[in-house]
């Protein structure tokens, strides 16, 4: 109760907490930590622990019910020190070369760099991409095609 009463627990988190305790009923999820939920116009961004093969289940069938459940597309990333691994997982199929971290004006700038023949595999547009990635990590990004 104390981390609602903060904010810390958001509407999204308890949703998708309820619905991954009626997914655990049907499949086996082994040695996955629920972490945060992100929640977007058209799309919920589950950040776990552990196991994130056993979350997105055997030819995806755990994150279609979640789908269905929350009428989005949801996606699944591990929560990681690793800043790289994080956008990774929430580009999709599309090869990030690399991230660098740029300073202007006294800001932080993360540029992410993609090759732009891999831009039509992003998960989504890369300014939704970019919006998502600030929200889920706090950090501004840019993303650059080459």
């Amino acid at each position: 109760m104390e981390k609602i009463e903060k904010n810390e627990v958001s509407d999204i988190d308890i949703s998708v907490t309820r619905a991954l305790y009626k997914a655990s009923e049907r499949f086996f999820l082994k040695d996955v930590e629920f972490v945060k939920a992100f929640e977007f116009p058209d799309f919920v961004v589950v950040m776990v622990g552990g196991n994130v093969g056993s979350l997105i289940g055997k030819s995806g069938r755990v994150v279609h019910l979640l789908s269905l459940e929350f009428g989005k597309t949801v996606r699944v990333i591990e929560k990681t020190g690793d800043f790289k691994k994080m956008v990774q997982d929430i580009s999709g199929r599309a090869r990030v070369v690399s991230v660098n971290v740029l300073f202007s004006a006294g800001e932080e700038l993360i540029e992410v760099v993609v090759p732009e023949k891999d831009k039509k595999k992003l998960f989504a547009d890369h300014v939704l991409l970019e919006q998502m990635i600030e929200e889920i990590s706090g950090k501004k990004v840019r993303f650059v095609f080459v």
